[in-house]
Formats: structure tokens, sequence, C-alpha cells
């Protein structure tokens, strides 16, 4: 019993010492199957309604605001959000079926609504708008049934009526149109402002000046001071940082009132949407190319750098403000 009982310690330790060794690779390959058996998490699949996916930015906005304002009925938005289901705001977009330019016209189509040259964006998007003001008319305002229309044409639509259907075919691809502009058409009518299509900022502007001439920061960097500024030789061309719309332009010559702003010599303010605007100062006033309304896209020149107002040598003043509040405007460059 007593040599029994000896062995007994050694034999569990053994045991367990087995047990461990063995363990190992088996919590090892366990651990391996289970992870490996199983398909990895996939990520959520939300449902595709063409809302929110539309770029901050908006080409052709200008040509959309002309077209908008000559066929008053027919909103911005719309006509953007169209653009972005025919063409995807690709000018030069030609359909297998023929159809072309931002809204894909067909070559019929164009001719009828006096379109020369479809490839043209002003032309293509005035002709587009004159047909959808056109249908908007024959289905009385009915959105879905003017954009089944602008898909799938008028016939298909009247004979879906006559038949005492929606007015939208039982096509999918007539339906996944209506439901995918209606959504993009909901996001762009939250950029519409004074019921202009505005351009809105992307969160980055590009160099005010030529850095070749101007690396900035030469005079004094943002220290408490409300901008950054560029020193360059008079008559550099100043640029605009990013799209959006020109909504002062003002100068101590031409505005007594200008107050404590008199320093700015002549200065331009540009929205850029979002509650960011920039402005630019020290310029002469005969050296301004743009005026209050224009729209202005990024990198488009505006101005030529003077020493005007409270300026102690030839440079551009830029300031950044977000809802008004200057920034730091190195921040905001690339």
């Amino acid at each position: 019993m007593e040599s029994l009982g000896a062995l007994r310690g050694p034999l569990i330790l053994g045991g367990g010492l087995i047990l461990l060794i063995l363990g190992i690779p088996v919590a090892m390959y366990l651990f391996m199957m289970m992870f490996l058996s199983s398909p990895p998490p996939q990520p959520i699949q939300e449902e595709d309604t063409g809302g929110s996916q539309i770029s901050s930015e908006v080409k052709y906005a200008k040509y959309i605001n002309q077209a908008a304002a000559k066929y008053p009925k027919i909103s911005p938005a719309l006509i953007a959000a169209v653009i972005k289901q025919e063409s995807g705001f690709r000018k030069d977009a030609v359909s297998s079926v023929g159809a072309s330019g931002l809204m894909q016209l067909m070559p019929g189509t164009a001719k009828e609504l006096g379109v020369k040259d479809r490839f043209n964006p002003k032309q293509n998007i005035m002709g587009g708008t004159k047909y959808l003001n056109q249908l908007h008319k024959k289905y009385k305002g009915d959105l879905k049934l003017v954009l089944a229309a602008y898909n799938s044409g008028p016939g298909r639509v009247d004979q879906s009526l006559k038949e005492g259907g929606s007015g939208v075919p039982e096509i999918a691809e007539t339906q996944n149109y209506v439901k995918k502009v209606t959504g993009y058409y909901k996001d762009y009518q939250k950029m519409l402002e004074g019921g202009k299509l505005v351009v809105k900022f992307d969160g980055k502007f590009g160099w005010p000046v030529d850095p070749s001439i101007s690396p900035g920061c030469d005079i004094h960097c943002y220290d408490g001071h409300t901008g950054q500024d560029f020193p360059a030789p008079v008559g550099s061309p100043i640029y605009a940082v990013g799209n959006g719309i020109v909504t002062k332009v003002e100068s101590p010559s031409n505005n007594s009132r200008l107050g404590p702003k008199r320093s700015y010599g002549t200065y331009i303010l540009i929205d850029h949407g979002k509650g960011y605007s920039t402005l630019y100062a020290h310029m002469y006033p005969g050296d301004i190319k743009v005026k209050v309304g224009d729209q202005v896209k990024r990198g488009e020149q505006i101005a030529r750098v003077g020493n005007y107002g409270n300026s102690s040598g030839p440079h551009l003043h830029l300031e950044v403000r977000k809802k008004n509040k200057p920034q730091d405007p190195m921040k905001y460059l690339k």
C-alpha cells in the first residue's frame, strides 16, 4: 500500500504533464477551427436610395442655375440630381443606346429641344431642363411621373396610367431610377441658398498665389493677426482658393463707410458654403477681376497682388473664416 501511495504522486504529475503537452495543440486546433470555419463579420448593407452620395462640390452649378432661372418650375436641385444619375457629371458620357452628354439626350430629342451640340454642357443642361419642364407641365408636377417619363419615355408612363397603374412602369431600371434621383434630389435641396445651387466647400483650399513666388508667412504668420500674408510682386495673380460665390468687393475709394476695413485696401469676400468664407485684401481697385454674385472655381484668377491700405509691402492678405470666425489659413491649404 505504501508503494502504491508513493507512486500516486508521480503518476498524477506525469499525467498532468501529458495532458498539458497534449492540451496546447488541441486547444490551438479548436481555436483555429472555431474561427476558420466561421465567415468573417460582414458590414451591414444599407439600402441604396441615392441619398447622401453626392459630392460636396457641384460641377456646372452656373449653368444649372441659369437653366432653373429660365424654367422656374424646375428646381436646380432636380437638375443636378438628374445629371448625377444620368452621367455622373461627365460631359462626354455616351450610353449604349446613343444618349449623350450630361443629361443623356437622344439625337432626336436633342434636335426637338434645340440642342445642336449634346456634348456642350451649357446646351445639354438647358435642353434637358427644357424637357423636364415639358414633362412637369404634362404630368402636373408629379415628380415620380416626370422622372419615370424622363427615363422610359412618356408613352410607357401614359400606358401605365391608362391601365390603372401608378404611372411608373413595371421596369426595374425605371423604378430604380425614380428612387435614386429622388434621393439625390433631397440631398441637393440642402445645398440651395436663395433658390440657387451653391457650390459647397470640400474641407480643403488651394494656394492663393504661386508658391514659387511666395511661400507665405514672410511678414507675419497667424498669431492673433486675423490671417496669413503672402509677399509677392505687385501684379502677381491671386487665385480663388476654392469654389464659391463672390459676396463682397469693396474698396476705400468706393465705400467711405468701411471703417476699420479701410486698412484692407480693396478686398474680396468669397462664400464657400458650410459656413466657410475667404477674404483677400490689399489689392488696387483696378486689379479686381470679379464682381458680387460671380461664381468662381478653385484656381480661377480673381485679382492681382497690390500694396493698398495698411500695407508695409506688396503682398496678399488671406483670411479663412468659419461662421465668420478667423481660422488659421495654413491648416486648410493644400
